[in-house]
Protein backbone atom coordinates (compact mmCIF):
# COMPACT_ATOMS: atom_id res chain seq x y z
CA UNK A 1 0.00 0.00 0.00
CA UNK A 2 1.38 3.43 -0.94
CA UNK A 3 0.77 5.97 1.81
CA UNK A 4 -0.20 9.51 1.00
CA UNK A 5 2.44 11.82 2.40
CA UNK A 6 1.32 15.27 3.46
CA UNK A 7 4.08 17.73 4.32
CA UNK A 8 3.35 20.03 7.25
CA UNK A 9 5.05 23.37 7.68
CA UNK A 10 5.74 24.18 11.33
CA UNK A 11 6.37 27.83 12.09
CA UNK A 12 9.19 28.81 14.48
CA UNK A 13 6.58 30.13 16.94
CA UNK A 14 5.13 26.60 17.32
CA UNK A 15 8.54 25.16 18.15
CA UNK A 16 9.21 28.03 20.55
CA UNK A 17 5.85 27.59 22.30
CA UNK A 18 6.39 23.85 22.69
CA UNK A 19 9.86 24.48 24.16
CA UNK A 20 8.49 27.06 26.60
CA UNK A 21 5.72 24.70 27.69
CA UNK A 22 8.14 21.80 28.11
CA UNK A 23 10.79 23.74 30.03
CA UNK A 24 8.79 26.11 32.22
CA UNK A 25 6.60 24.76 34.99
CA UNK A 26 5.94 21.36 33.46
CA UNK A 27 6.01 18.77 36.25
CA UNK A 28 5.85 15.92 33.72
CA UNK A 29 9.03 17.07 32.01
CA UNK A 30 10.83 17.62 35.32
CA UNK A 31 10.17 13.97 36.22
CA UNK A 32 12.64 12.82 33.54
CA UNK A 33 14.51 15.94 32.34
CA UNK A 34 17.28 17.46 34.47
CA UNK A 35 17.79 20.43 32.15
CA UNK A 36 17.74 21.80 28.60
CA UNK A 37 20.72 23.81 27.41
CA UNK A 38 21.79 25.71 24.33
CA UNK A 39 25.25 24.48 23.31
CA UNK A 40 27.77 27.25 22.56
CA UNK A 41 25.29 29.84 23.79
CA UNK A 42 27.88 32.64 23.44
CA UNK A 43 27.41 32.32 19.64
CA UNK A 44 23.86 33.58 20.11
CA UNK A 45 24.43 36.88 21.88
CA UNK A 46 21.52 38.48 20.01
CA UNK A 47 18.99 36.10 21.58
CA UNK A 48 16.91 36.95 24.61
CA UNK A 49 18.26 35.65 27.92
CA UNK A 50 15.58 32.95 27.77
CA UNK A 51 17.05 31.53 24.56
CA UNK A 52 14.34 28.88 24.16
CA UNK A 53 11.67 31.61 24.15
CA UNK A 54 13.18 33.55 21.23
CA UNK A 55 11.80 32.70 17.78
CA UNK A 56 15.06 33.86 16.16
CA UNK A 57 16.70 30.63 17.32
CA UNK A 58 14.24 28.41 15.45
CA UNK A 59 14.00 30.57 12.33
CA UNK A 60 16.54 28.82 10.10
CA UNK A 61 19.59 29.07 12.37
CA UNK A 62 21.93 26.20 13.00
CA UNK A 63 21.84 25.31 16.68
CA UNK A 64 22.40 22.46 19.10
CA UNK A 65 20.24 21.84 22.15
CA UNK A 66 21.37 19.46 24.86
CA UNK A 67 18.73 17.69 26.94
CA UNK A 68 19.86 16.04 30.18
CA UNK A 69 17.90 12.99 31.20
CA UNK A 70 17.52 12.34 34.93
CA UNK A 71 19.72 9.38 35.85
CA UNK A 72 18.35 6.19 37.34
CA UNK A 73 18.06 6.14 41.10
CA UNK A 74 21.34 5.28 42.75
CA UNK A 75 23.40 6.40 39.74
CA UNK A 76 23.46 10.23 39.93
CA UNK A 77 26.78 10.41 38.07
CA UNK A 78 25.25 8.81 34.98
CA UNK A 79 23.19 11.68 33.58
CA UNK A 80 22.41 10.89 29.95
CA UNK A 81 22.85 13.80 27.55
CA UNK A 82 20.87 13.94 24.31
CA UNK A 83 21.63 16.41 21.53
CA UNK A 84 19.30 17.88 18.95
CA UNK A 85 20.73 19.87 16.05
CA UNK A 86 18.59 22.09 13.83
CA UNK A 87 18.94 19.58 11.01
CA UNK A 88 17.49 16.86 13.28
CA UNK A 89 14.20 18.65 13.98
CA UNK A 90 12.40 17.51 10.81
CA UNK A 91 13.44 13.90 11.50
CA UNK A 92 12.38 14.02 15.14
CA UNK A 93 9.09 15.80 14.38
CA UNK A 94 8.27 13.28 11.61
CA UNK A 95 8.91 10.52 14.15
CA UNK A 96 6.59 12.27 16.60
CA UNK A 97 3.92 12.50 13.87
CA UNK A 98 4.20 8.73 13.26
CA UNK A 99 4.55 7.52 16.84
CA UNK A 100 2.41 10.08 18.69
CA UNK A 101 0.00 11.43 16.06
CA UNK A 102 -2.52 12.84 18.54
CA UNK A 103 0.17 14.89 20.29
CA UNK A 104 1.66 16.00 16.98
CA UNK A 105 -1.77 17.12 15.78
CA UNK A 106 -2.30 18.99 19.04
CA UNK A 107 1.08 20.71 18.70
CA UNK A 108 0.46 21.93 15.15
CA UNK A 109 -3.22 22.60 15.80
CA UNK A 110 -4.84 25.87 16.69
CA UNK A 111 -4.18 25.82 20.45
CA UNK A 112 -0.66 24.29 20.28
CA UNK A 113 -1.37 21.48 22.72
CA UNK A 114 -1.10 21.11 26.46
CA UNK A 115 1.63 20.23 28.96
CA UNK A 116 1.49 16.55 28.01
CA UNK A 117 1.98 17.45 24.34
CA UNK A 118 4.96 19.66 25.23
CA UNK A 119 6.50 16.87 27.28
CA UNK A 120 6.06 14.38 24.42
CA UNK A 121 7.53 16.95 22.01
CA UNK A 122 10.66 17.31 24.18
CA UNK A 123 11.06 13.54 24.39
CA UNK A 124 11.13 13.32 20.59
CA UNK A 125 13.44 16.36 20.36
CA UNK A 126 15.75 14.42 22.68
CA UNK A 127 15.84 11.74 19.99
CA UNK A 128 13.72 9.12 21.75
CA UNK A 129 12.20 6.56 19.38
CA UNK A 130 8.94 6.53 21.31
CA UNK A 131 7.27 8.04 24.34
CA UNK A 132 9.29 6.80 27.30
CA UNK A 133 7.78 8.86 30.06
CA UNK A 134 4.08 9.50 30.63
Amino acid sequence: MDPIVVPVQIEPERIMNAMISAIEHNHMTRAWCAGVYLVNSKRYADLDSLWYADTKLYDGRDFTIEIHEVPDEGEPEKTVKHRCHRKDLPIFLARMARKAPRHFADMVGEDGGDAITADVFLQFVAGFDEIRYG
